[in-house]
């Protein structure tokens, strides 16, 4: 399986997973949600070491 095939795989396996967390929720909370994110995002990026997905090394599996 190539990468770009694993990564929109897990993509879409994780944000089916978070739906139970976002139903019911009114804009002022999606709003209030998306500001503590972009707060973390920010906090995160002026850290260090970059984190998250990194492609498999040697040869891909078929």
């Amino acid at each position: 399986m190539n990468e770009e095939h694993r990564l929109f795989n897990r993509l879409h396996k994780q944000l089916f997973c978070w739906m139970d967390q976002w139903y019911g929720l009114t804009m002022e909370d999606i709003r209030r949600l998306e500001q503590q994110v972009a707060i973390e995002l920010a906090d995160e990026l002026n850290k260090g070491e970059p984190k998250g997905y990194k492609p498999q090394e040697g040869k891909p599996k078929k």
